[in-house]
């Protein structure tokens, strides 16, 4: 069964070994994670992100016994478990197949997979316009005409620039 859980910051490595001890080999997680590169100045610099920031899935077949998760519920690094995931288990099944369909080879997300969010408005992760927020104006298959300030541009959604949806 799966579930949610959300880790302290930075420790997700320390979580992830409590939960193991915990519940032996039988544990498995998914955190989906882009890879991008960043300027900094002159250094080129390759950025590892989980889109999720400090959430991750987990599947154990000994969560279905709600009092493995009591147990577990004050290990390192979690800071705690989200509630209702019995009754959600298909939608978390398909927002994991979601992501893995836009996963590449190495297991990154890939660019395409934030176009295909339904969101008006993103933030550019990399490239010449990192961390400027933008509206989207029209989005097609292969690029999307997007605004902000007085600009408006045509990016192409094959492209190696990232953007993540802004929800404010």
């Amino acid at each position: 069964m799966w579930t949610v859980i959300k880790y302290k910051t930075n420790n997700y490595f320390e979580m992830k070994k409590s939960l193991e001890e915990k519940l032996g080999n039988s544990v498995s997680f998914y955190r989906p994670e882009i890879k991008y590169q960043k300027k900094f100045k002159t250094i080129s610099k390759l950025i590892c992100k989980p889109i999720l920031s400090n959430y991750v899935f987990c599947f154990s077949k000994k969560f279905e016994i709600n009092q493995s998760i009591l147990t577990c519920k004050y290990l390192r690094g979690i800071e705690y478990f989200l509630n209702g995931h019995i009754s959600n288990q298909k939608q978390i099944i398909s927002f994991i197949n979601f992501c893995k369909k836009y996963e590449n080879k190495e297991g990154s997300i890939l660019p395409e997979f934030f176009s295909d969010l339904r969101n008006n408005k993103g933030k550019f992760m990399n490239g010449p316009f990192s961390n400027i927020i933008f509206e989207i104006l029209e989005k097609n298959k292969t690029f999307m005409k997007i605004s902000f300030g007085n600009f408006k541009a045509r990016v192409k959604l094959q492209s190696k620039n990232f953007f993540s949806p802004c929800f404010n």
